[in-house]
This record gives C-alpha cells, sequence and structure tokens, in this order.
C-alpha cells in the first residue's frame, strides 16, 4: 500500500539515485565537509587541551563557536547524504553567521568582542526566559 503512495509522487519528490552526476558531487561534497569538520575538531581539540590556551574567557567563546560551526556543517552533511536541501538551507545560513562572528571576534579587540558576544547571548536568553515566563503565566490564569 505504501509503495502506491510513493508512485503517486514519484515526479515531485528528487530521487539523486537515479541523477549519478549529482550522486557523485553530493559525495564529493560530503567528502570536503568532513574534512572542514575533522579540521574544526583539531583546532577544537589543540585549543581544549593543547598548548595552545591563552585566555580561559576568550578560549571558552572560540571553542564554543567552534562546536556549533561542527554541528551546523555535521547537520548539513547529514540532509545533503538523504538529499534533503531545503532544510540544509536554514542551516547554511545560520553556520554563515556564525563564521561571520568568530572571525569578527577573531579579527581585534578579541577579549572585548568576546565578552560582547557573552553579554548579548545571556541578555537573548533573559529575553526568551521573560516570554516563556509571561506565556506560562498567560496560561496558567483561571479568570
Amino acid at each position: 500500500m505504501q509503495n502506491s503512495y510513493l508512485k503517486v509522487f514519484d515526479n515531485i519528490f528528487f530521487n539523486v539515485e537515479k541523477h549519478d552526476e549529482v550522486k557523485k558531487i553530493i559525495e564529493q561534497a560530503s567528502y570536503v565537509l568532513d574534512l572542514v569538520i575533522t579540521r574544526f575538531g583539531e583546532v577544537e581539540n589543540e585549543m581544549t587541551i593543547g598548548t595552545s590556551r591563552i585566555d580561559d574567557f576568550v578560549d571558552t567563546i572560540i571553542i564554543l563557536f567552534i562546536r556549533k560551526i561542527m554541528e551546523q556543517l555535521d547537520s548539513i552533511n547529514v540532509l545533503y547524504s538523504v538529499s534533503l536541501f531545503e532544510p540544509a538551507q536554514i542551516i547554511l545560513r545560520s553556520l554563515i553567521e556564525n563564521i561571520v562572528g568568530l572571525e569578527f571576534i577573531l579579527k581585534e579587540d578579541t577579549k572585548k568582542r568576546a565578552a560582547a558576544y557573552y553579554l548579548e547571548h545571556h541578555y537573548q536568553e533573559l529575553d526568551n526566559d521573560v516570554v516563556v515566563v509571561v506565556v506560562n503565566y498567560s496560561c496558567n490564569r483561571s479568570d
């Protein structure tokens, strides 16, 4: 029964298996993404347990960025491997924002910029907590 439904939608969904050239490009992109993820992992390890530690606070902010970037690269890689390109685009935008943010912090005044990022991140968390509290309060009222 399930196969008959798939046949109805067969022309709507993109099937990578039917397109060898596209499949090869996706495999190559996946290989490159794996290399980039590995390199970010090496940098993270060096900053975490290696001799590259300079300032614990700044290092922590940078490591958090690196982990976030690695997770996003890995997510994109997984989505590409199953031909889910639309959801990958959303993550790609966030990935680009994180890379630009990391570059901005590293460019100059790294300690100040890391502190500014840290504060902004916590302000956002506080704003989100206020929204959650207001929503919970509104939902729990018995007026």
